[in-house]
């Protein structure tokens, strides 16, 4: 895979970014019912508890729904972390606001996925708005749980280390991001969604290299009290990352006509503590070697704190 360097200047990347520059294959005017869906809206193995045995009575169109449902908040949440978080983390890049010195051709870069972000919003938002057109979804009904924890996060930090902490979660969230999307595949996908997910995918690729390298210029000349900000962010952003919005999740199943008693079990189940952990550990590699590529783990307070947070990172 080409560097970030290689991608990002301006006679490459006005052509190349995947999002951006391909014609938009993402809408579906076509499609007007759900009877003659033979593919999926979400990716089934993204949803263990289908596999459970109450889901075998649980008619067609109701599962067919219930991934429909997963697929508009997935894009919903996707818009609303482009735009109030990931975009707020490059402005902090942009105009070096932690007074690094961050390069000009660093900072540069950084408007070009600034602007890239905002185009997966914009496809993400028009195929939220056509999926859920289908279903009568009704969108935007509460802000998504990882969103309310970012904003609680930031409004519970000191003015002084905000910055840093948009930073970490930009950082923590393009580092992750391409993981998650990459073990989507396009056998059992409706082609308007796959091709939206695998064009987001190329382009978090190179925005997560972007990311890794940015983090690197920040730690080297950042100073103890913006790296202190970040140390002890990152664990939470990385539980706030890997954890689920239980609330929605409980309401979609109840409407899918599965019993109160098995909606409990699987919203128990998708925030167990264990799950969490697990998750963090199969998106967060390049996190965690960015991390020990800048001899972050070196330092013994920020080691222990991670070792006390219960974070492996060897």
């Amino acid at each position: 895979m080409r560097s970030f360097k290689e991608c990002l200047t301006l006679e490459h990347w006005n052509k190349n970014s995947s999002v951006r520059a391909k014609p938009n294959i993402y809408s579906m005017p076509l499609l007007r019912c759900s009877s003659s869906l033979t593919e999926d809206w979400y990716p089934r193995s993204m949803l263990q508890f289908l596999t459970r045995p109450d889901f075998k009575s649980i008619p067609d169109e109701c599962i067919e729904k219930l991934l429909a449902h997963h697929l508009v908040y997935f894009l919903d949440y996707t818009t609303c972390l482009e735009h109030m978080m990931v975009n707020r983390s490059l402005e902090i890049i942009v105009h070096d606001v932690l007074e690094v010195g961050i390069s000009e051709p660093m900072r540069a870069a950084g408007l070009q996925i600034y602007t890239d972000e905002g185009y997966h919003a914009l496809f993400s938002n028009q195929l939220a708005a056509e999926v859920a057109g289908i279903y009568a979804i009704e969108r935007n009904v509460r802000t998504p749980s990882r969103i309310q924890k970012l904003n609680a996060l930031i409004a519970s930090t000191s003015e002084d280390s905000v910055a840093a902490v948009y930073f970490a979660i930009g950082f923590v969230s393009e580092t992750i991001i391409a993981k998650e999307i990459s073990c989507i595949k396009s056998d059992s996908l409706i082609p308007q969604v796959y091709s939206l997910l695998q064009d987001h995918l190329e382009d978090e690729a190179i925005h997560a290299c972007f990311f890794a390298e940015v983090f690197g210029a920040v730690w080297r000349d950042c100073s103890e009290q913006q790296r202190d900000s970040i140390t002890f962010t990152l664990p939470m952003l990385l539980r706030i990352f890997c954890s689920t919005d239980t609330a929605w999740l409980s309401n979609v199943l109840l409407e899918a006509n599965l019993s109160a008693t098995t909606t409990k079990a699987i919203a128990a189940q998708a925030d167990n503590l264990t799950l969490i952990s697990d998750r963090i550990s199969h998106v967060a590699s390049l996190t965690f070697a960015t991390l020990r590529n800048n001899g972050f783990f070196n330092k013994e307070k920020y080691s222990r704190h991670f070792r006390k947070e219960g974070l492996t990172y060897v």
